[in-house]
């Protein structure tokens, strides 16, 4: 038995996790497709528990969709967890959309009732909300040097935006630590579709930042995400949390990989925590895509990591160190570590 210090009750099965030997708290961006699938709301969830126990601190979370539900929905998560104030930022070409178009329309639909305020309170005020590139500069530019990091658990649209900005490049150098991608696989065998979801929907960008970003970037291949399961004791969080109607309506019949949650987990507690582990310690190659047989490369395509390619900063490909099972009680027990009680703001 040991007490959950988000609230001070018990729960049989949360352990903390450890704290890096810096003690320092970790300053993150995160880049989400948040929409569809229930790990990008797992991952967010899991950005303000890890805030709220003192580990980091969300400096602003970017859509890459151009749903008008998808900030809404965000704002409510955060507001749950007493992170109101965590900027947001998304495109200016909003649509209705309630599913990603360019995946099975057969997906389930939780955005509508998530962002709906009457249900979820949340402040959000979308007249106050910046378009990625100036929102990125601006983080960026009132930070340290080296202490950012950013997560992209969603398209690389908005970072190859940055990236090829007029001073981007040089803002990247000089103020991101890392850049964690969620996505890509250093063995086109491991996975039919090894290039992943997140990497397939805008390849230009993808294959762009990947051979030109100039800051150490980390992938969670999405076979390791698969791997790791969120238990289903999520359902039994409190029904005032929008994470759990999200959960509730993404089924099993859609798996709950813990992907983008693996990734905030690891972008914010490191190596250190002893979950994960490079599978190249070195550094050497780089993730590249592999063309089709006509020499294109296009959605569903397949990637590799290629150690004949020099790239312009380390890039290193994430495993699991400890089992699987393990990684997942950790998460799951983060994201029910209130039970069904909820934060006091």
């Amino acid at each position: 038995m040991t007490v959950s210090p988000l609230n001070n009750r018990v729960y049989p099965d949360f352990v903390p996790p450890k704290k890096p030997p810096s003690n320092s708290v970790r300053k993150l961006i995160i880049d989400t497709d948040f929409l569809t699938y229930s790990d990008d709301a797992g991952a967010i969830a899991m950005a303000n528990i890890l805030q709220s126990m003192g580990y980091s601190e969300t400096l602003g979370i970017v859509s890459d969709v151009t749903s008008n539900y998808s900030l809404p929905g965000i704002a409510a998560i955060n507001t749950w967890y007493c992170h109101s104030n965590i900027p947001l930022s998304q495109t200016e070409r909003i649509t209705n959309a309630s599913r990603e178009p360019r995946i099975d329309s057969t997906t389930p639909e939780y955005i509508k009732d998530v962002s709906d305020s009457h249900r979820f309170p949340q402040h959000f005020d979308r007249s106050q909300t910046k378009t990625p590139l100036r929102f990125y500069k601006e983080i960026l530019a009132n930070e340290n040097d080296n202490s950012v990091t950013i997560v992209a658990i969603g398209f690389l649209t908005n970072l190859n935006e940055l990236l090829s900005s007029p001073g981007g490049k040089d803002l990247i150098r000089r103020k991101v630590r890392e850049l964690i991608i969620q996505g890509g696989s250093p063995n086109a065998t491991t996975d039919p579709h090894p290039a992943g979801y997140n990497l397939e929907i805008d390849l230009p960008a993808s294959h762009n930042v990947i051979k030109d970003w100039p800051s150490p970037i980390t992938f969670l291949p999405g076979f390791v995400g698969k791997m790791v399961q969120i238990g289903q004791e999520v359902l039994d969080i409190s029904e005032t949390n929008p994470i759990q109607l999200i959960y509730q309506n993404v089924t099993f019949d859609f798996k709950w990989g813990a992907y983008d949650i693996l990734a905030v987990y690891y972008s914010i507690l490191g190596l250190e925590e002893g979950s994960l582990e490079y599978g190249n310690v070195d550094g050497l190659g780089t993730l590249d895509f592999v063309p089709d047989p006509m020499g294109v490369v296009e959605v569903r395509t397949n990637s590799v990591w290629d150690y004949s390619i020099a790239p312009v900063a380390p890039r290193r490909f994430l495993q699991l160190k400890q089992s699987n099972t393990t990684i997942s009680e950790k998460l799951t027990a983060l994201l029910t570590s209130y039970g069904d009680g909820r934060p006091q703001c």
